[in-house]
């Protein structure tokens, strides 16, 4: 039996591959589409990302300076 790669697993079949999902690519853009909607700052933001910033907000330890409370990913 010959191997394949899993790459050419993932062509579409008129391309010789079996049109198989690539599963972390499908998750690492699931994780995207959750970011931008955690990004949305507009008023129709989710609430899950409303109670995100709380549950984080709540989660710092005491004395924490106000600048490093910045969502960490709009900083630079």
């Amino acid at each position: 039996m010959s191997k394949i790669a899993l790459e050419n697993l993932h062509c579409p079949i008129n391309e010789g591959g079996l049109n198989l999902i690539d599963i972390k690519t499908r998750n690492d853009a699931i994780e995207i589409m959750w970011l931008k909607a955690y990004l949305d700052f507009s008023p129709s933001r989710p609430t899950w990302a409303k109670i995100t910033d709380l549950i984080i907000d709540a989660s710092m330890p005491q004395g924490t300076n106000a600048q490093t409370c910045i969502n960490c990913f709009l900083q630079t």
